[in-house]
């Protein structure tokens, strides 16, 4: 696991809507983080959609995997815990060889 080294410059940020997936969505990716020792944060897309036109969001849920405070992945839609897991993992492992 790549994360083990670094996991506080880490971060799941997950912008959801009010609709059945982003009920789902949210305990997962929250346990997802949890689970790897990252920062996650919630942020509800208000009426204005505001959030969703600052970081060009094109569905909801979306997760946006953060490395010091900038986005380096995202995905969209729900995904189960154990899948996230890998995700974050992988990409993590990428932003970090990209940085040597």
């Amino acid at each position: 696991m790549f994360l083990k080294d670094c996991p506080e410059r880490f971060g799941l940020l997950e912008i959801t809507g009010d609709c059945a997936q982003c009920y789902e969505a949210v305990p997962d990716a929250k346990e997802a983080a949890r689970a790897l020792g990252i920062g996650f944060e919630e942020v509800v897309a208000g009426g204005d959609g505001e959030i969703v036109r600052e970081n060009a969001i094109e569905k909801l849920p979306a997760l946006l995997l953060m490395f010091d405070g900038k986005e380096i992945a995202r995905c969209y839609g729900y995904q189960p815990e154990e899948i996230l897991e890998l995700w974050i993992d992988a990409m993590a492992e990428r932003r970090l060889k990209e940085i040597g």
